[in-house]
């Protein structure tokens, strides 16, 4: 199988979350970050899959984390906020990633895809970001 080259801190970041998330408890999460490692590798690069697919594992732990199977990533980032599980701002910031990730590449999404190469590259290695912060809630 061939895989696209990214930095060392990156592929660190990727090892780090498929490890994390090969357990049971997130078996849907795996499933999802799967498919869009497998749609980042190929060739050519799926890059919608990629997206949806990457939110699609991020919202999933997020939600098997606090046990909210039913629940959107919006609730959820609610319920942080009303925990306080993390600073305001990163719950800013991934309030403005949801909204990307609404009007660009979700279901309902409000506007056609067309990501750049390089904000794909953004998206997926966020959500990789956010599955680590979320698995690793205290």
């Amino acid at each position: 199988n061939l895989r696209r080259v990214t930095p060392a801190p990156v592929m660190a970041q990727v090892a780090e979350v498929f490890r994390e998330l090969q357990t049971a408890e997130y078996a849907p999460a795996y499933a999802h970050l799967v498919h869009s490692r497998d749609a980042y590798d190929a060739r050519p690069r799926n890059d919608l899959i990629v997206c949806s697919e990457a939110f699609d594992a991020l919202e999933s732990v997020a939600k098997t984390r606090l046990q909210m199977p039913t629940a959107t990533f919006g609730n959820v980032l609610a319920v942080c906020r009303q925990r306080t599980l993390f600073v305001p701002q990163v719950i800013d910031t991934l309030q403005q990633f949801w909204t990307l990730a609404n009007s660009h590449f979700r279901h309902g999404m409000t506007e056609p895809f067309a990501l750049g190469s390089a904000e794909v590259d953004y998206v997926y290695t966020s959500c990789l970001g956010g599955m680590l912060l979320f698995s690793r809630l205290a």
